[in-house]
C-alpha cells in the first residue's frame, strides 16, 4: 500500500477544510430555515446577521433580508451602541479623573 498522498487527495482535503470552516460561522449569524425557532430569534437580534447578509449580497447577489432593511437595522444598532457608550463614558469619566 502506498503511503504517499497524491496532489488530488491533498486538494480535496483542502477543499473540505475550507468549506467546513467557512460554512460554520455562516450558520451561526445568517438565519436559516433549518435552524430551531430559538436560533432564528437569536440570529435576528444580532447585528452580525445583517452585516453578513450585506456581504453575501455584494459577493453573490442573493440575500435573506432586503438590502434597505439590512442598512436600516445596522444604522439602528450603530446609534444604540454609540448612545450606550457615550452614556457609560460620561458616567465613569469622573471616577477616572
Amino acid at each position: 500500500m502506498d503511503q504517499t498522498l497524491s496532489p488530488e487527495i491533498l486538494q480535496n482535503v483542502g477543499k473540505s477544510f475550507r468549506t467546513d470552516s467557512i460554512k460554520a460561522p455562516h450558520d451561526v449569524v445568517e438565519p436559516d430555515f433549518f435552524m430551531p425557532s430559538w436560533g432564528l430569534a437569536l440570529a435576528v437580534c444580532s447585528p452580525l446577521t445583517y452585516f453578513t447578509d450585506l456581504v453575501r449580497y455584494s459577493f453573490t447577489g442573493s440575500h435573506f433580508f432586503p438590502v434597505i432593511v439590512d442598512i436600516t437595522i445596522l444604522s439602528v444598532f450603530m446609534l444604540v451602541f454609540t448612545a450606550g457608550t457615550m452614556y457609560l463614558h460620561k458616567r465613569t469619566m469622573p471616577k477616572r479623573i
